[in-house]
């Protein structure tokens, strides 16, 4: 007849081969004594090589901070309790059977077994918690640049479109010859790129209007091919690989043509002795498995575009860092580090998601995946750009910044428009109180006291027939919402050149905008 001690002991012996954490006895030489399935699993040690191992061939002297998936301070070594009778240690870093190295939290219990002292190891591995822990984190960090970054390109703006529009008065005035001309063009075309950068930011934080159209991109990728080759050059070959039942997604177009192009250039960078870009596009289905691993990912179908080179590849620590503004691997002069950023941030808007797969000396692929969208797809705008032209009509200008205000005044008299000018919504009232015919408002959208969209309601309210044009350089307002424009509105982006706001006035007046007259 089996003792109840027997029993006991087998009941306890089979718990402990049982847990699903790993499970090590150590004595008060530190000498493992006893090790459960899990302990082999994690440790990669047969039994046999397990038991009678010192502790501390276990356990690296690293810092759990200082290995991927392993955030956090190292504390009390293993084997030593924190409190008397037990503790809780960690994050620690385990070393395996084939040297490699683990992520652990651990807990140490004191045991007391036949006048002996022992301890009790529970070791958990934490790898993938941490790496999704990292991986919030780097969301978050990068949500907290772009908040960051898109108000810093709003206030810039308009900076810019003022320096921008006097440049060009100053260009006006000058003959092709004269010794200050070439000054004049420098300084225009310093502000040119200085725009150029504030529409980085602006996509980066998801603060870039757009007006998003359905369609299958692999056309658009297509159209792309020949630009393509041209900037690649003759010693990398290009490869494009599209599906014949490929879904529809939703995007402004320029911006997708945005995301190949500064991908395919990136790739083309890492291969400065030439290679193989591949761009490839399909549809794929994200399952939960693969959103568990990604937090900020939908179960769902989408549209794949992935860009692959066979270049040189990057480190986990480059990797984790790619898609951050001005981070770059490149030499001083040789980019912005804004090429990526604004990929993420164009992605993101598109409420599609982007991860990176690289190895050094094994390349890198890209991949984008946009949400599959049901429908009809739209027709794709065309590129022609009409000349900017004058006119004799009436336009109310309302813009609460003066010096920006001054400049649009002098452009749009300068074309031979008759302009009334306001600093705010109520300004702009008592201007039509009088009883002035207003073809047109252009009006910034966000200002004091009373803005843009509240002030063209009302006076709608007097003449349904007014057109209406928005101006802006931020997109958080009551026109546009997280970056895309309500169906009804003429917007026009700061900052702009003068040529841009001719243009755009003489569309909305002759009515070949969207819903250019359509009610507030």
């Amino acid at each position: 007849m089996v003792s109840a001690q027997a029993q006991a002991n087998s009941l306890f012996h089979a718990a402990l081969e049982a847990a699903p954490d790993a499970m090590l006895v150590v004595d008060g030489n530190k000498l493992v004594r006893a090790a459960n399935a899990a302990a082999l699993a994690v440790f990669r040690h047969a039994r046999e090589k397990l038991i009678g191992r010192p502790l501390a061939t276990l356990v690296s002297e690293r810092r759990g901070d200082a290995v991927p998936g392993a955030t956090g301070i190292l504390g009390t070594p293993l084997g030593t309790p924190r409190a008397p009778g037990s503790g809780l240690l960690g994050p620690l870093v385990g070393v395996r059977g084939d040297n490699s190295e683990v992520a652990l939290e651990a807990t140490v219990s004191k045991l007391e077994r036949d006048g002996e002292q022992l301890t009790i190891h529970a070791c958990r591995d934490v790898t993938e918690k941490r790496k999704l822990e990292e991986r919030l984190l780097s969301s978050q960090r990068m949500e907290s640049i772009g908040r960051l970054a898109g108000g810093v390109a709003h206030d810039f703006n308009n900076l810019l479109a003022v320096m921008m529009s006097y440049g060009r008065f100053v260009a006006e005035t000058l003959d092709a010859d004269h010794p200050a001309r070439s000054d004049v063009d420098e300084v225009l075309a310093a502000a040119e790129r200085a725009s150029g950068l504030t529409r980085q930011l602006l996509a980066f934080s998801r603060r870039q209007v757009v007006k998003p159209l359905r369609f299958r991109p692999s056309g658009l990728v297509k159209e792309m091919e020949r630009m393509l080759r041209r900037l690649l050059g003759d010693d990398i070959e290009l490869m494009t690989v599209c599906s014949s039942e490929e879904g529809l997604i939703e995007i402004d177009p320029s911006q997708l043509e945005q995301v190949v192009l500064n991908l395919t250039i990136n790739a083309r960078d890492a291969m400065p002795k030439g290679g193989r870009i591949t761009v490839e596009l399909g549809n794929v289905t994200l399952d939960q498995a693969y959103c568990d691993s990604h937090p900020d990912v939908t179960a769902g179908e989408y549209v794949m575009v992935a860009v692959s080179d066979n270049g040189v590849g990057m480190t986990e620590a480059v990797r984790l860092r790619v898609f951050e503004p001005f981070f770059t691997t490149k030499a001083p002069g040789a980019g912005t580090g804004l090429g990526l950023a604004t990929v993420y941030g164009i992605i993101k808007q598109a409420n599609g998601h982007i991860w990176v797969y690289s190895e050094p000396g094994r390349g890198t692929t890209f991949k984008s995946y946009f949400p599959r969208v049901a429908g009809v797809p739209d027709a794709l705008p065309t590129t022609r750009v009409a000349a900017a032209q004058g006119g004799t009509e009436t336009i109310l200008l309302v813009e609460d910044e003066a010096p920006l205000r001054r400049v649009a005044v002098r452009v749009l008299k300068r074309a031979g428009y008759n302009v009334l000018e306001a600093g705010n919504g109520l300004d702009a009232l008592a201007k039509v109180e009088t009883g002035v015919k207003v073809e047109l408002l252009v009006t910034d959208v966000v200002m004091p006291m009373m803005g843009g969209r509240e002030l063209a309601t009302k006076l709608r309210e007097r003449d349904p027939d007014l057109a209406v044009l928005y101006v802006s350089g931020y997109t958080e307002n009551a026109v546009v919402h997280h970056g895309v424009l309500d169906a009804d509105i003429i917007f026009l982006q700061k900052p702009f050149q003068p040529e841009e706001l001719l243009r755009r006035v003489r569309q909305v007046l002759d009515g070949s905008g969207a819903s250019a007259k359509a009610p507030g």
